[in-house]
């Protein structure tokens, strides 16, 4: 699997996206804060419409939804496999994909995880 120009502009773009993110505001297990705010690195993608995904609430007006008008489904590792590139979800955004570490995964994780990806998927 080759990464494209684009997915991979894509992942650049997150990567300082999630320079900006404070720890404390990180949480890689969940989407968005009770609050509504992005969480994980999927959540801060949205929110900034990262390769044209974006953020839909659904029809209760509460539950966030990471879509992109591309892509078929409401899951979103669909979303992340047509933005990101085939794979991404499990190794960037999957609650799993940190497991080994001994801390909570935090936005300099994601970042470092994100050039590895690239570097394997060229």
């Amino acid at each position: 699997m080759s990464l494209t120009a684009e997915q991979i502009a894509n992942l650049r773009q997150l990567q300082n996206v999630l320079r900006a993110v404070p720890d404390t505001e990180y949480n890689h297990d969940e989407l968005f804060h009770s609050c509504g705010t992005p969480a994980c690195a999927m959540g801060h993608a949205a929110t900034a419409e990262i390769g044209g995904m974006y953020v839909l609430l659904g029809t209760n007006k509460k539950t966030p939804w990471i879509v992109h008008d591309h892509v078929d489904t409401l899951w979103t590792d669909d979303v992340a496999h047509y933005v990101f590139g085939t794979g991404s979800w499990t190794a960037l955004f999957n609650v799993d994909a940190f497991d080994t570490l001994d801390v909570p995964a935090k936005p300099r994780h994601v970042i470092d995880r994100i050039d590895r990806f690239i570097e394997e998927n060229s």
